[in-house]
């Protein structure tokens, strides 16, 4: 960008002929920019350390809030506040309990049926790989090497 000048003359541009002096950087600047990095380390060291307290504190705030329409609707039928709150948790707890029951039999019902069908699956997933090798004229039995994935995974499910 800049030109050298030729000898003797004068250069074009007059920051190419000033020196440029750096000064030190003082102490206190230093001191404080240690301090800021040693406080933003201790910051997320300390959020490290309290996250899942933290975590469980907003979960709870989260609930609190989402129950405050139903603990004021049952405040109410004139019951004091504490009541309120015990009878809408309990409420809560027995909506899940129930939700549960009725899923648990269905759920379990599925995993077995699941189960029962794995040896299908590894048989037609073995045959559909090997399919495709065939079909795109590849030998490195990459058919055997997914059976043999496949029956690890299922000896360590089942």
């Amino acid at each position: 960008m800049f030109r050298k000048p030729a000898p003797g003359a004068e250069p074009a541009h007059p920051a190419t002929a000033a020196t440029i002096h750096v000064r030190p950087t003082p102490v206190r600047t230093l001191v404080v920019a240690g301090l800021l990095l040693l406080s933003a380390i201790a910051a997320v060291l300390l959020l490290r350390l309290v996250s899942d307290t933290v975590l469980l504190l907003l979960v709870a705030i989260v609930l609190a809030e989402g129950l405050r329409p139903l603990v004021v609707m049952v405040e109410r039928a004139h019951l004091p506040r504490v009541a309120a709150i015990i009878v809408v948790y309990i409420l809560l707890i027995l909506t899940l309990v129930g939700l549960g029951i009725l899923l648990i039999q269905p759920i379990v019902k599925e995993v077995q049926d699941l189960i029962a069908q794995v040896p299908q699956y590894q048989n037609d997933i073995t045959r559909t790989v090997q399919n495709a090798e065939s079909g795109l004229h590849v030998n490195v039995d990459l058919g055997g090497q997914v059976a043999g994935s496949l029956n690890t995974a299922k000896d360590v499910l089942l």
